[in-house]
């Protein structure tokens, strides 16, 4: 029996930590792999592991429950370990024996008692195939197949779900106000000059969201900004390098988010990155009472992140439909508020990281027929939220007074 590879040991230490913490594994894995010391290869391929595993659950629990005739009987921590082993079985091109062989090592490393359930299951996967179904295949819950099916269409929706597992781009843009000394280089490169707040690392859709605001301030001359759901500060950044770099001048910026952590977040970023920030706010964005009006409101609105899940996989076996609804609600509220703090002159800038037609078009669409948004139109789409395979599906609409 060959040894326990370090980058499955790794990658079932990541999914354990972040299920007891509660944290995302897709989050904390890079951490973890440091912890264990890997190199590069090992490091690649325990990502690879973890990304896989929380991308396609749904399928590998619905592969594991039906390799035996009953349902198998198991602890959290030994259905992660068969988890990894099952995902290297159907969509892995590696040697079913030694995925068979390793897999077995794996579950016995945390429960030696389960090393003969867990033989059984994986010869038992090792002679199947994927399920037919196209979207549990993918990972995707039955009705959220049939939603995107609705919305985009059968063949898009199967496109977008196939997208959905792809391995993300990592794409970075030089933070103009403190640029890196040296080129960066790879993977690891980017995310040690992020730490140092040398570049930002973000999806090509969010860079482009970014840069129309700050092509906006400087189209338009005006100098006061309200950021709202700044969360961690990644769209702060972009803007106001995108900003630097061509010259727009934003005399004020400020930022609101209800989370204490995140803002805390932010501070560290603003210090790495060196940005100047007028206020951090925490607030509730749906009833907060904003002391003053600006020129520019952009609204980053909290979402279920359905453009985002080929970076955020665990969101597939998560979300609801009800959440669809619930976030759309949401996004209403903090629109109708904040909008109160718009000047006459002024912009909205709306967007989310959806495809849900009710948090992109359906928001805009109830906002501008409701009491709050009867002196404002929509001034035009900035993005259409769609995936590719180099971007995740961001969208956004730009509103102003009549």
């Amino acid at each position: 029996m060959a040894k326990l590879t370090d980058a499955r040991k790794c990658a079932l230490k990541s999914l354990i930590y972040a299920r007891e913490r509660q944290v995302y594994p897709t989050e904390i894995v890079y951490e973890v792999c440091d912890g264990c010391g890997l190199n590069e290869t090992d490091r690649a391929f325990c990502v690879n592991l973890v990304r896989g595993v929380v991308s396609y659950q749904l399928c590998l629990d619905y592969v594991i429950d039906n390799a035996l005739d009953k349902k198998p009987k198991m602890s959290s921590s030994v259905r992660d370990a068969l988890r990894i082993s099952v995902y290297e079985l159907l969509f892995l091109d590696k040697e079913a024996y030694a995925s068979v062989s390793q897999g077995i090592e794996l579950v016995k490393s945390i429960a030696s008692h389960a090393a003969g359930l867990a033989s059984a299951i994986l010869h038992k996967v090792s002679k199947v195939c994927v399920p037919d179904n196209f979207a549990l295949r993918h990972g995707f819950p039955e009705w959220l197949g049939d939603y995107l099916s609705e919305l985009l269409g059968k063949d898009s929706a199967e496109l977008f779900m196939a997208l959905s597992c792809d391995n993300p781009k990592l794409q970075f843009v030089s933070n103009f106000l403190k640029p890196p000394k040296t080129p960066v280089l790879g993977i690891q490169g980017a995310i040690d000059a992020s730490h140092a707040g040398n570049v930002i690392i973000a999806d090509k859709s969010a860079q482009a969201i970014s840069e129309e605001v700050a092509l906006a301030v400087k189209q338009f001359g005006h100098k006061t900004l309200l950021e709202v759901g700044a969360g961690r500060g990644t769209k702060t950044a972009l803007i106001q390098s995108f900003a630097a770099s061509i010259g727009a001048k934003i005399q004020t910026h400020d930022v609101l988010d209800n989370s204490s952590a995140r803002l805390d977040k932010l501070k560290e970023r603003q210090n790495n990155c060196g940005f100047e920030l007028r206020d951090i706010i925490c607030g509730d964005a749906t009833n907060i009472l904003l002391g003053c009006k600006y020129d520019f409101i952009f609204i980053d609105a909290p979402c279920t992140g359905l453009g985002t899940l080929r970076r955020h996989p665990e969101i597939k076996s998560r979300i609801t439909r009800e959440n669809i609804y619930e976030s759309a609600k949401l996004q209403l509220d903090i629109l109708n508020n904040v909008s109160k703090a718009l000047d006459s002159d002024g912009l909205i800038f709306y967007s989310t990281c959806s495809v849900a037609r009710e948090e992109n078009e359906g928001v805009i669409d109830s906002f501008l027929s409701s009491g709050a948004g009867k002196n404002f139109e929509l001034d035009h789409i900035v993005r259409r939220a769609k995936l590719t395979n180099v971007t995740d599906a961001h969208f956004c609409a730009c509103l102003k007074r009549r």
